[in-house]
């Protein structure tokens, strides 16, 4: 687990004394200082770098944002007709990162619906990439979802959220700037 501490650390959070004794621990190296958990993970390697190897929690990093994948799940289960849902992080054919949201239901559920649904509760960098439907979710011997399975399922482009394509003249035009302005002929609408 990494932790950080300097002169300018905070002694907690303020007016969140739970939260506060969680995070923020007496230093067992200095008398009064403090040191701050982060949540991360690493390793230190010979010559004094760090590799950063995750996170602890379900919070990761895409293009910026801090992002809680369960904070997303819950929403996502509140739309009718869902019974399980997971939500990971994967990668595009350009190997950017994507937030991918596993479900399964016993109905048809229409993908815009659920877009809709999701931005009315949340920014749209939180927004899933795809959203792929699954006949049942993939459980460890515990009777968890197993995670590591989904992430390793194929046919993501056959799954998203529409087909990409431009709809009308704008949406092509739009979509030949963004590809000329990346050099990715991967780019789609969406």
């Amino acid at each position: 687990e990494i932790y950080v501490s300097s002169i300018g650390i905070a002694r907690g959070y303020l007016g969140v004394p739970v939260k506060t004794k969680e995070n923020f621990i007496e230093s067992p190296f200095s008398k009064n200082k403090y040191l701050y958990k982060t949540g991360d993970k690493g390793v230190e390697l010979k010559d004094n770098n760090y590799v950063f190897l995750g996170r602890n929690d379900f919070q990761v990093k895409i293009r910026g944002h801090r992002i809680e994948l369960r904070e997303i799940e819950n929403v996502v289960n509140r739309f009718e007709g869902i019974k399980n849902v997971a939500v990971e992080v994967g990668h595009n054919t350009a190997g950017e990162s994507t937030i991918n949201c596993y479900y399964t239901s016993e109905q048809e559920i229409n993908k815009e619906d659920l877009r809709e649904h999701l931005k009315n509760s949340l920014p749209l960098y939180m927004i899933p990439n795809y959203f792929i439907a699954l006949d049942e979710m993939p459980l460890n011997t515990s009777g968890k979802i197993d995670r590591s399975k989904l992430r390793s399922l194929d046919g993501i482009n056959s799954t998203k959220l529409n087909s990409g394509k431009p709809k009308n003249k704008k949406e092509e035009l739009m979509l030949n700037i963004w590809i000329e302005m990346f050099n990715n002929k991967n780019i789609e609408i969406n």
